[in-house]
């Protein structure tokens, strides 16, 4: 079924029987598409994968790439493991990290990037935790959560 939306607004939404949606503008340009199958949000083609966090499970030393941005990455080792948040990482990148074996997950820098923490920590505290990163300015990454030295 389709609606107009409003009278001389130029667009329309078109709903589906499984639940998803289309708007669009007078040129019949798509503007926002809702899928309900997929979860997925296609906004003037940048897709918000809001509906369910991924996760990138890890089990060994890991540099952390762009495509991370609003993953999970889980770590489960029992010895030591290093990640990297190397300084081609773009403002605006959010991910958590999880620890989930019993080795220490530490982080740090690659290149000029600073990781930053209020108390000076830069690792995570201990099995069971987790710890967020925000690349808030170039080659500046707050790391919060559970941490420790």
């Amino acid at each position: 079924m389709k609606y107009v939306v409003g009278s001389g607004n130029n667009f329309t939404v078109e709903l589906a029987s499984s639940g998803s949606m289309i708007v669009q503008d007078n040129a019949s340009a798509k503007i926002s598409q809702i899928d309900n199958d997929t979860k997925e949000h296609d906004y003037q083609e940048n897709i918000v994968r809001g509906y369910k966090v991924e996760i990138e499970a890890k089990t060994a030393p890991y540099s952390i790439v762009d495509a991370d941005h609003g993953k999970v990455i889980t770590v489960s080792s029992n010895t030591s493991t290093q990640i990297t948040v190397p300084q081609t990482i773009t403002a605006g990148f959010a991910c958590v990290v999880s620890q989930i074996g019993s080795g220490q997950v530490v982080f740090v820098g690659g290149g000029t990037m600073n990781i930053r923490n209020r108390q000076g920590y830069s690792k995570l505290a201990s099995k069971y935790s987790e710890g967020s990163l925000k690349v808030v300015a170039t080659n500046e990454c707050l790391l919060s959560g559970d941490v420790g030295s």
